[in-house]
């Protein structure tokens, strides 16, 4: 039979592959099916795509499967494009060594020719292609993955320039992890012993800054990467994964539910490339950590952990290193670098309880005629009443400083930015 053919029917069969008696038996089918994600470029959604949902829509019909929609979601993968030079008079294609570029636009080597430079699918005949094995001997098999992940939404195509492009900041960024690594090693190795009670106001702060950006990193990260988790188990059935991997495919939706109050629900997205830019967030708040904060906070210690875990489905090389740099750190004041095992054997970074706890109050501003003038708490439950709130504000030390002999004129309340402004006369 036609390839066709064949191809529009083999996710019936992933689901019951041994069978000797029929295609696959209906319970398997409705068991494992619809696929959740369906992954393909421009050419699939009018040739395999269309073939697969027509023989889906035939074994509903035969009452062989309970479901018609072979697929919940379509993923339109883009293309990763090279720059093409083309003879404009013959539409002859050049290789680059044929291009002269020391004008101020290039042209043909030999002739002078006027050139049409395009960005197209990377392919022989264009001479605009490039060898994989030697991007990844020049660069590394880690930050190709994570260029190619950070680079753009991944059904958004790339236009291949590593000298402009992501590369040079993600080769920045792993370079930062490195450093940060050594920082806490270097810190723990001195004379003095790690105290989180000796930190100031003002560090303590700091290290609250760290917690609060670390929780909204795994809120953040935590759906997008865990797709990362799926696709490899699904791809290699035959690696010995950690439980903790399974357990965090399995329960995803469940533990993505939980903290759906703070940052919303993010698994339908893909977006690689924000979890990417959250994650070097995190580094940026390490990276401006005060040295006793490094030495003495379990939030620096915590925070690192948990960055180097939820990058390592990205780049497992370079977070193996990271993590078995981790945990020869001296003093550890948590029990996150006290496990067994690789960095891909961890339990996955949760976030901490008190983080996604709802305060009964919040911090309103207060502006006078546009200008701030400090901040009151206000109960939670009245935030959104405009009366009340004026009320609160009128009868607090601060509104009976600034606003007791005052004629106000109107107050407009802003619930989602926690802020009141008085206009008053002047």
């Amino acid at each position: 039979m036609d390839t066709f053919v064949d191809s529009s029917w083999y996710y019936f069969r992933y689901t019951d592959p041994h069978n000797p008696l029929r295609p696959f038996a209906r319970s398997r089918a409705d068991h494992w099916m619809p696929v959740d994600v369906y992954i393909g470029g421009k050419e699939h959604a009018v040739m395999h795509l269309y073939y697969a949902r027509f023989l889906s829509h035939f074994c509903r019909d035969q009452g062989m499967v309970s479901h018609r929609e072979p697929f919940r979601k379509l993923l339109v993968q883009g293309l990763i494009k090279g720059q093409t030079f083309r003879v404009a008079e013959t539409g002859q294609y050049l290789k680059k060594e044929d291009v002269d570029f020391t004008g101020s636009e290039p042209v043909q080597r030999d002739t002078g020719s006027h050139l049409q430079v395009t960005w197209e699918k990377m392919s022989k005949s264009k001479h605009n292609g490039l060898d994989p094995q030697e991007v990844v001997q020049q660069y590394g098999i880690d930050t190709m993955r994570l260029y190619l992940l950070y680079a753009a939404p991944p059904e958004q195509d790339i236009l291949w320039d590593v000298k402009t492009d992501a590369i040079p900041g993600v080769l920045r960024w792993q370079a930062r992890l490195w450093g940060l690594v050594t920082k806490l090693r270097s810190a723990r190795e001195g004379q003095e012993t790690p105290n989180p009670s000796v930190l100031n106001k003002r560090e303590r702060s700091e290290a609250k800054k760290i917690w609060e950006n670390k929780n909204y990193a795994i809120t953040q990260g935590l759906s997008r990467i865990v797709v990362v988790h799926s696709v490899l188990m699904w791809s290699r059935p035959d690696l010995d994964y950690p439980k903790e991997i399974g357990d965090l495919v399995s329960n995803h939706d469940r533990r993505a539910a939980s903290t759906t109050e703070v940052t919303g629900h993010f698994t339908e997205d893909f977006l690689f490339n924000a979890a990417i830019s959250r994650l070097m967030g995190l580094t940026n708040t390490l990276s401006q950590a005060s040295a006793r904060v490094v030495l003495h906070s379990v939030e620096f210690e915590e925070a690192l952990a948990s960055l180097c875990l939820m990058a390592a489905p990205m780049c497992p090389h370079l977070a193996s290193e990271l993590w078995a740099g981790l945990s020869q750190v001296r003093n550890p004041l948590g029990s996150v670098l006290s496990g067994k095992g690789s960095v891909l054997q961890q339990p996955w970074p949760s976030v901490d309880p008190e983080y996604l706890q709802t305060p009964d109050t919040l911090q309103l501003s207060i502006r006078i005629n546009n200008k701030a003038c400090g901040n009151i708490s206000v109960p939670r439950e009245v935030a959104q009443d405009a009366q009340k709130v004026q009320e609160l504000v009128l009868n607090s030390p601060l509104g009976a400083r600034l606003l007791s002999n005052r004629v106000i004129k109107k107050a407009f309340l802003s619930p989602r930015t926690a802020l009141i402004n008085f206009l008053v006369e002047e």
